[in-house]
Parts: C-alpha cells; sequence; structure tokens
C-alpha cells in the first residue's frame, strides 16, 4: 500500500479515527496523517457530504457491507473537490467489525469529462429536435407549392393542345416528378436520421406486393428499352410491408436507370427459413473497389455531371438504412460489364389471409350533381385541386377554412358528397376539426380525405386517428381520383343496403 498511487486509509471501527494512511493519502489532502494522528473522517468532506457519509456510508460499514460512490472533499488548502472512493469492513473469525479501510482518488478531471460528455449528449438531443421540427416544418412548406404546381399541370394536360405545347407539358410533368422524387428521398433519409420511421410488422403474402411492383415498372422498363421479368412466390414473409415494398421499388428503380440493354429480373428463392427477394440486371455492373461505396449517400456511378434525372444517389443509402431498420440482410454481386444483384434476405411469416383481387375503378364515370367540398388555406393549393376537380365533373365548393365552408355551405343549401380538406388550417386548427364541425353543423356523416404535408409522427397519428381517408403531398392526380372514386363508390354501396333493409 505504500508504493499504491491510490490513497488508502484505515479506520477504527468504534469511532472512524485514522489508523493508517499511506503517502498517496497525504498527497491527495495536502496533510500528513504523521504529524495529525488524530485525524478523523470528518475532516475530509464538506458539511453536505459529511452528512450522506454518515448516513450511508457508516450505515452500509455497521451492517457489514460496502459502499462505493463520488462526495465532495476539501483538502488541508481549503480545495473542494469530487472524490472517488470504496469503502469495505475486516471482520475478525467470528464475525465482528475490527477496521473499515477505504481507497480513494480525485474525481475532478473524471468528473470534468462526465459533465463534458453530458453537454454534448444534451446539445446532440437539442439538435436532434430541433431537426425533427425542421423536417416537419420543411416537408409542410416545400410539399405545398409542388402539390398546387402537380393539380395545376395535371388540369392543363387535360386540355386539348397543340403538339409541340403538350411536349412541353409532359417536360413540365417530368420536372415535376423529379422535383418530388428528390424531395421524398431527402426527407426519407433525414426521417431515417432522426429516428421517426417506426417499422410496423406483420405477416403477410409477399406475392400481392410483388404484382403491384410489376405493374408499375413494366412500362418504365419498356420504354427503356428493357425487358421485366418477373418470378413471384407463394410465401409469406414477416416484415413492414410499406417499408419492404421502398426497398425493392429502389432496387428496381436502380437496375433499369444502370441498364442500357437487356432483360431485369425480379423474382425469389427460397433459403433455410427465410424468402431471397432478387433483383438481376444486365446493366452497366459495379467495379468491386466501388462496391463498399454504393450505399454511402450522394455517390452515384456514371454520373460525373450529377444529371438531377438520374437521382441525388439516395436510393441505395436509404435501402441500407431500411434494410437495418428491418432486420433484413442486404447482399450484392456484380460484374463490370455484365451486371448486378442485389438481394434482400426476409424472414418467412405464418400463412396470411389472402388479399382479394384489385377491382378495376372506372374512374371516368362521376354520378351527375356530385359536390365536393375543399378546404385549404393555401390559396394555390386551394385553386388547383378545384380546377382539377371540376375538369374531372365535380361540382366545387371552396374554403379557406371552417367558418368559410360553413359560410359557403349555407348559400349552397346541401350537404357535400364529400370533403378534402388539408391537415394543417389557419390558427393552429386541423382539417380533422373542421371536418367534424361541419357534421355536426349539417347533422349528418359525410365522408373526408385529410391532405397532408407533414411528417412528424406526432401530427400523423392525429390524422390517423381521425378516421378520414389520408393522403401525403404532394398527392399525384391519379391517386387523389382514386381515391375519391373508392370513398364515394363505398358511400353509395352503404346507401344502397340501406334502402334494401
Amino acid at each position: 500500500m505504500e508504493e499504491s498511487h491510490e490513497a488508502v486509509a484505515v479506520f477504527s471501527a468504534d469511532g472512524g479515527g485514522i489508523v493508517y494512511a499511506n503517502p498517496a493519502h497525504d498527497r491527495l489532502f495536502h496533510r500528513s496523517f504523521r504529524d495529525r494522528p488524530r485525524v478523523t473522517y470528518r475532516d475530509y468532506y464538506t458539511d453536505p457530504s459529511l452528512a450522506v457519509f454518515e448516513r450511508e456510508v457508516i450505515g452500509a460499514l455497521r451492517r457489514g457491507e460496502s459502499w462505493e460512490g463520488v462526495l465532495d472533499a476539501k483538502d488541508a488548502e481549503g480545495r473542494v473537490f469530487p472524490m472517488w472512493q470504496r469503502f469495505g469492513v475486516a471482520q475478525d473469525c467470528i464475525g465482528h467489525r475490527k477496521l473499515y479501510f477505504g481507497f480513494m482518488h480525485d474525481y475532478t478531471r473524471q468528473k470534468a469529462e462526465e459533465n463534458e460528455l453530458h453537454r454534448a449528449k444534451e446539445s446532440a438531443e437539442q439538435a436532434n429536435r430541433a431537426k425533427t421540427r425542421f423536417l416537419a416544418a420543411a416537408s409542410h412548406d416545400l410539399r405545398q407549392p409542388l402539390q398546387a404546381l402537380s393539380m395545376f399541370v395535371a388540369v392543363l394536360a387535360n386540355r386539348e393542345h397543340p403538339p409541340a405545347n403538350r411536349v412541353i407539358i409532359e417536360r413540365i410533368h417530368d420536372s415535376l416528378a423529379a422535383v418530388e422524387g428528390l424531395l421524398n428521398s431527402l426527407l426519407d433519409v433525414s426521417k431515417l436520421e432522426a429516428g421517426l420511421v417506426v417499422p410496423s410488422i406483420l405477416d403477410f403474402s409477399i406475392a400481392p406486393l410483388m404484382q403491384r411492383l410489376q405493374a408499375e415498372f413494366e412500362p418504365l422498363a419498356a420504354a427503356a428499352g428493357l425487358e421485366l421479368r418477373a418470378v413471384s412466390s407463394s410465401a409469406t414473409v414477416r416484415s413492414d410491408p410499406a417499408l419492404l415494398e421502398r426497398i425493392l421499388r429502389n432496387l428496381l428503380n436502380n437496375a433499369i436507370r444502370y441498364t442500357r440493354t437487356g432483360t431485369v429480373l425480379f423474382g425469389c428463392r427460397s433459403r433455410a427459413g427465410r424468402l431471397c427477394i432478387q433483383v438481376w440486371d444486365t446493366g452497366v455492373g459495379i467495379p468491386k473497389n466501388q462496391l463498399p461505396l454504393i450505399f454511402r449517400e450522394f455517390h452515384q456511378l456514371g454520373n460525373p455531371s450529377r444529371d438531377r434525372r438520374q437521382g441525388l444517389g439516395l436510393g441505395l443509402a436509404i435501402v441500407e438504412r431500411l434494410a437495418v431498420l428491418l432486420n433484413h440482410r442486404i447482399e450484392v454481386n456484380s460484374w463490370p460489364h455484365q451486371g448486378s444483384m442485389f438481394s434482400v434476405e426476409v424472414p418467412l411469416g405464418w400463412a396470411s389471409v389472402p388479399e382479394p383481387p384489385a377491382q378495376q375503378l372506372q374512374l371516368d364515370m362521376v354520378a351527375p350533381r356530385t359536390t365536393v367540398l375543399v378546404i385549404d388555406d393555401e390559396p394555390d393549393v386551394l385553386e388547383g385541386v378545384g380546377l382539377l376537380l371540376e375538369s374531372w365533373g365535380y361540382k366545387v365548393v371552396t374554403a379557406g377554412d371552417c367558418e368559410d365552408a360553413l359560410e359557403r355551405l349555407a348559400g349552397l343549401g346541401a350537404a357535400p358528397d364529400l370533403i378534402i380538406a388539408d391537415y394543417r388550417l389557419r390558427h393552429g386548427s386541423t382539417g380533422g376539426q373542421a371536418i367534424a364541425r361541419i357534421q355536426v353543423r349539417l347533422r349528418k356523416p359525410i365522408p373526408a380525405i385529410i391532405l397532408t404535408g407533414d411528417t412528424a409522427p406526432e401530427r400523423l397519428r392525429l390524422a390517423r386517428a381521425s378516421g378520414h381517408g389520408l393522403l401525403h403531398k404532394p398527392v399525384q392526380p391519379a391517386s387523389l381520383r382514386a381515391a375519391i372514386h373508392e370513398i364515394l363508390d363505398a358511400k353509395r354501396r352503404s346507401g344502397a343496403a340501406s334502402r334494401s333493409h
């Protein structure tokens, strides 16, 4: 103990007097035990720490237990410092307490490091909260003008134009789709970094998902001069269907983007209790030294000019993060100038109830005198949605908020068949609240769709809890039209069933 760098002291069991202290103990307190033989532990602590010592430490030692912790101590020069200590009991052969002993050292440096780590943690948490707030605001504010532009372009495309103007409209539509894709990719990465994506794991059949993706990507492959071949499976898997679909969609997008001629194969293979969903292509391939880099954000092969029509290089970064979130293994094999294979392994699940076959929607059929109320506090979005609905044959009533809507409905003298409302309205009110007020005033349930540009989880939960349809801005016109048709068709079937009884 004489050579120890740790301060050591031995106390008598009768009153806490120090009976031994090593040189390191003298250095710690800047006083010599040998010069002051009647020193007790009370000389070493500040008053608040002394109270803790006598209540907790002495209590533990008298029970024959050890104690470890940090208390404020003071040395002979009056300096107060945090001191780590560990105390124990020395007993004789029949269990009587003979001595207490303690090991101690100055904890100032470690305490400073702990405080620095705590401050860094607090700063990181504040930055993360700020990032979350920014994402919610950015999502809403950026999606609003995109929503309006999407509606105006759709209205323009439905009108007669000379061939030259039709080409320009198609270019505008393509550019708008590219901007929406880039925005969604950036927001997806940010939401994953911020921990805002929470998987909803369930057992489901993989076949309907693959059929949807096949139907979606066959025209894209054909436009690129490629053949898309699909080999589906009857297997049931356990995953989040929406997030798994996003992984596969990104892999198919990449395969078509980097394949100039040949085939893209989309299929499944069983492997030891798991299903491997694979995407093969006959594209440019990936050099071996580039394989570790392809999942990095903004890393792209064969796009030195940063052509934004080829995306931002976020597709595979999103794939990797979603795979980690879902605990799914991603495998990549590639052969330069021959092609690549990307695979995601998904655990097999219990057999699920098969989905009913999708019914073909007759979107061109609009019942006469069908009235739709649109509520949005963004004038451009309100005008764009209204014009689009009118071009589809609906009678449209537009309003900026609930009060405005009630006034216009009073002048109309009839209830609308459907309400489409933005989630975030003026003065902190919501579309769900506006729909509820209108239903109470008109004394009848009215089917509704809520449009939202928010990505904040709490807002999305509140929007879903309203029980109405929910679409995320910028919603594509075809998606909006399908949602409207589905809700109105359900309303008509319900009304017909009621009359039959």
